[in-house]
């Protein structure tokens, strides 16, 4: 519930309900209280939708440990995967946020084998993969939005590479199947941003994930919503 607004998300975070989140989310990292995992990232995730929120996020102590210790914990399972990359992406928008990303080895690679998972034909039906496939690919997109110094360690480092053959094979295998920088307006990986451009929200239905300076705060709320629910309904 708390999700639900920008008001009530800071508040319950300035009473230090984040903290006691992720205390129960490493409890849950020994592997075996999968149920908890999933509901303890889906509220952060609710939370990540909105700015103040997610600026208070992200300084969290020892955040980005607690999340590659959910995804070594449950590497083989969507549920966990799916709302830890969308958190990430949202997360990815603040300063901080992409300061922290690429400082975690671990999530980075974790998000880089999720967005080069193999790709579906052309006739198979969307699945749970497809849309951590989207989200992790989502991730990078708002990692690279406005930072040149992301674009470049990711250079370095080979990730935009990798990124560009995934996406060539998604649009051999499936041209007709949206991916996460298809939108009105393109987000290039290797080039610098003009004015005007943003990363896509899409996941992999093509449906607007609410993405920083794209709609309203009430806007952005729903339309992560919308990708919650593609989730949860997978």
């Amino acid at each position: 519930a708390c999700g639900a607004s920008q008001a009530c998300a800071t508040v319950a975070h300035k009473a230090g309900l984040a903290s006691s989140l992720l205390a129960m989310l490493d409890q849950a990292n020994d592997g075996s209280h999968t149920e908890r995992a999933a509901e303890v990232l889906h509220v952060l995730v609710k939370w990540s939708f909105h700015q103040t929120p997610r600026c208070f996020l992200v300084t969290e102590k020892g955040l980005m440990d607690v999340l590659a210790r959910s995804r070594d914990a449950f590497p083989t399972l969507e549920r966990v995967r799916g709302p830890l990359a969308l958190l990430l992406r949202n997360l990815a928008l603040t300063s901080e946020g992409k300061v922290r990303l690429l400082g975690s080895d671990r999530l980075l690679a974790a998000l880089l084998q999720d967005a080069e998972s193999p790709c579906p034909t052309a006739r198979a039906p969307a699945t749970m993969q497809d849309r951590v496939r989207a989200y992790s690919a989502a991730a990078f997109w708002a990692l690279l939005y406005n930072s040149s110094k992301a674009r470049a360690e990711l250079r370095r480092r080979g990730v935009l590479t990798r990124l560009d053959a995934a996406r060539s094979r998604m649009l051999i295998s499936r041209p007709s199947f949206p991916t996460p920088e298809h939108s009105e307006r393109s987000f290039p990986l290797d080039q610098t941003n003009q004015n005007n451009a943003r990363p896509s929200g899409g996941n992999i239905h093509g449906e607007a994930s609410g993405l920083e300076g794209q709609g309203g705060e009430d806007e952005q709320v729903e339309l992560g919503g919308a990708a919650l629910r593609s989730l949860e309904a997978a």
